[in-house]
């Protein structure tokens, strides 16, 4: 039975190592093909979604707005199906107030040291 772990251990490893040196060899071929790269598709993504949240800036009251329209713009250069969307926008949120309650004990704390 151990022999048969280390198998299955041993051809998920090959697999991982598969894909691995398949994105190498691409990453190689752009770079001898001496293309400089273009704009970068999160540049892209972060303006749209400044540009939009102005246009929209009563609408988003919510973080479920936020992630909602977060999740529109990316939909838009990578489409996602509905399941993959929502997924997203759950974690974008838990991001959010993860970050939020960080925000919020490293403000207490300070305070508590003045």
């Amino acid at each position: 039975m151990n022999a048969q772990k280390i198998g299955e251990h041993e051809a998920e490893i090959e697999k991982i190592k598969s894909v691995f040196i398949s994105i190498l060899r691409d990453i190689k071929k752009d770079m001898d093909s001496g293309e400089q790269p273009g704009e970068t598709v999160t540049a892209t993504i972060l303006q749209n979604i400044q540009n939009t949240a102005k246009e929209q800036k009563q609408e988003l009251r919510t973080v479920d707005d936020v992630t909602a329209l977060v999740a529109e713009q990316i939909e838009k250069v990578m489409p996602l199906d509905e399941e993959t969307s929502e997924q997203f926008q759950q974690l974008m949120k838990k991001m959010i107030e993860q970050a939020g309650k960080e925000r919020t004990t490293t403000y207490e704390n300070a305070k508590r040291k003045d």
